[in-house]
């Protein structure tokens, strides 16, 4: 791999922070280039153990991986990090302290970590959207947390006519987006499973009976499953693009065209048409699972 990057001369590196599952901090380390047919290669090579997170320390790591592989830093042409302060610091980050020894080393901040930033936001933002998330990890969390409550689920599952979803809830994750898109369409094609399964445990067992009831209630309000429906479509088209962006074969010219086909499909989303279609599609699930259906508000009479 190394011989093949030196061949190429020029290359860019990516380089992220993670802890193991001991908790120590270490750097992937990835590097990016092109090949004499133009075309885009990206190499991992390898976990880089770390004491400290700080600007310094971290340059010092990507200098002594570079020459422990006989890589000049004067080659690199670009280096791509996340939002973090001690990577992209303007004066004393990494990108600026890698810039000081070759200036034409362009720092990317992450396009698909940007992605993620405004997602998350959106969650945080938006209360209805908020307490929809909040609702489906506590969903999972209590079913997970038991291997009796989770049996009750896999029995379930198994006697269901609808097995066309995964065999088991998924875990939110700030960081890795595609985790909420795929929690989301694992709840929303194992529905009808769960009202079964919290409905049983409601019924039958004392200690957490009060706890599911309580989550029947929430997965089983209007709103919650307004949210679950538009969301289940929103994040299926950020998730697609930011796969792209994560893509070894993407181009700007790609990325540009990716970007601008997600932000038309929801421009396409807010009008009436569509979201006519996607409230006929919300009410038919209180109809399909014995669920009262949705009440309007009554107006205020006033004197």
């Amino acid at each position: 791999m190394v011989n093949d990057i030196k061949k190429a001369k020029l290359f860019s590196i990516l380089i992220d922070e993670t802890q193991d599952l001991s908790r120590h901090e270490q750097l992937s380390f990835i590097v990016r280039y092109v090949d004499d047919m133009f075309q885009p290669h990206e190499v991992f090579l390898g976990f880089y153990k770390t004491n400290k997170t700080d600007s310094e320390t971290l340059t010092n790591v990507i200098k002594e991986v570079l020459l422990k592989n006989y890589l000049k830093i004067e080659n690199i042409r670009s280096q791509c990090y996340d939002d973090a302060a001690a990577m992209r610091g303007s004066y004393t980050g990494v990108q600026a302290r890698i810039k000081q020894e070759n200036p034409i080393a362009i720092y990317v901040h992450c396009y698909a970590h940007i992605l993620n930033l405004c997602l998350v936001d959106l969650t945080k933002q938006v209360s209805f959207v908020r307490n929809m998330f909040g609702t489906l990890q506590s969903l999972h969390n209590f079913i997970h947390a038991s291997s009796k409550r989770h049996a009750v689920f896999e029995s379930i599952f198994l006697e269901s006519s609808k097995k066309s979803g995964p065999s088991k809830l998924k875990s939110l994750s700030d960081t890795r987006w595609s985790c909420r898109a795929e929690a989301l369409n694992s709840l929303f094609l194992n529905y009808e499973v769960i009202i079964k399964t919290l409905e049983e445990i409601s019924e039958t067992d004392i200690s957490c009976g009060p706890e599911a009831t309580s989550l029947l209630k929430n997965i089983g309000d209007f709103e919650f499953m307004f949210c679950l429906v538009f969301l289940k479509d929103v994040m299926t088209h950020t998730n697609i693009l930011s796969k792209y962006l994560q893509s070894i074969n993407m181009n700007y010219n790609g990325v540009i065209s990716m970007s601008t086909h997600t932000t038309n499909i929801f421009k396409e989303m807010r009008s009436d048409k569509k979201f006519g279609e996607m409230w006929d599609k919300v009410i038919e699930i209180p109809k399909e699972n014995n669920i009262e259906p949705a009440q309007l508000p009554r107006k205020k009479k006033y004197q």
